[in-house]
């Protein structure tokens, strides 16, 4: 049976532990041969503030 995962991932820093964490999921579902989706909501400068705004 296929597997497939999303990850979210929201840090500005990418020393951070949370990076570490995440580069390291990322390593382990490569190396199994897993597929992926990766977000990095920062990088996509997602907003969450709801605004009626643009």
């Amino acid at each position: 049976m296929p597997k497939n995962f999303l990850i979210i991932y929201a840090h500005p820093n990418p020393e951070s532990f949370n990076s570490a964490v995440k580069d390291k999921v990322v390593s382990t579902l490569t190396s199994g041969n897993i597929s992926y989706q990766l977000i990095d909501l920062y990088k996509e400068n997602y907003n969450p503030v709801f605004s009626s705004r643009n």
